[in-house]
């Protein structure tokens, strides 16, 4: 089995987005500390980009598998 880190699809392209911003945020969270508005929509980015960029990740890797299992019936 040979690793890739290709991101073929949007799916795979949006979920790694997602996942570094929530990741960005989380760590401007913990290093700023900043004030009250600012901190609520930044833990209300790390609450949504996480499971979010999760769930498009996975949902490419599916996508992915799916088109292959496709190709190598197809005989390509």
């Amino acid at each position: 089995m040979r690793l890739s880190f290709k991101l073929p699809n949007i799916y795979l392209k949006a979920g790694v987005a997602m996942l570094l911003l929530a990741l960005a945020w989380a760590v401007a969270l913990w290093a700023i500390a900043p004030a009250e508005p600012l901190r609520m929509w930044l833990s209300w980015g790390v609450r949504a980009g996480f499971p979010g960029g999760v769930v498009l990740f996975f949902t490419g890797r599916m996508v992915q598998g799916f088109r292959a299992v496709a190709r190598h019936q197809a005989g390509g």
